[in-house]
C-alpha cells in the first residue's frame, strides 16, 4: 500500500492531468457538485485510507473563495476517510498583497 494519490479540484484539470502524466499515476476519481444554494459537496470515489493525499487546486479562475473552500471539502473527505498524509498543491498563492512600487 502507502501509494501516492493525487485529487484535482474543478478549479484547474488540465494541470493536474499534466502533473500526473509527469509522475506516472492516474488521478484519484473525485466528484464535485455546487448545489443551487451555493453548497458544495464532495465526495472521493477511491479510498484513501493510509496513503500520502496530494490535492491540486488553484484558486486563479473563477471565485477565489469557491476554490479555497472546495480544497478545504477536499481536505475534510481525507481526513475523514483516514489518509495518512494530506499535502495542498496550490499553484498560486490567492490573496497575496503586491509590492507597492512608487
Amino acid at each position: 500500500m502507502n501509494e501516492i494519490k493525487l485529487l484535482s479540484g474543478n478549479s484547474h484539470p488540465v494541470l493536474a492531468k499534466l502533473v500526473a502524466n509527469r509522475l506516472g499515476i492516474d488521478i484519484a476519481k473525485t466528484m464535485s457538485l455546487n448545489y443551487s444554494n451555493q453548497e458544495t459537496s464532495v465526495s472521493i470515489g477511491e479510498s484513501v485510507r493510509d496513503e500520502d493525499v496530494f490535492i491540486l487546486q488553484s484558486t486563479s479562475p473563477g471565485d477565489i473563495n469557491d476554490g479555497l473552500m472546495e480544497l478545504l471539502i477536499m481536505i475534510h473527505a481525507c481526513r475523514t476517510a483516514s489518509a495518512r498524509r494530506i499535502t495542498a498543491i496550490l499553484p498560486n498563492y490567492p490573496c497575496y498583497p503586491k509590492p507597492f512600487v512608487g
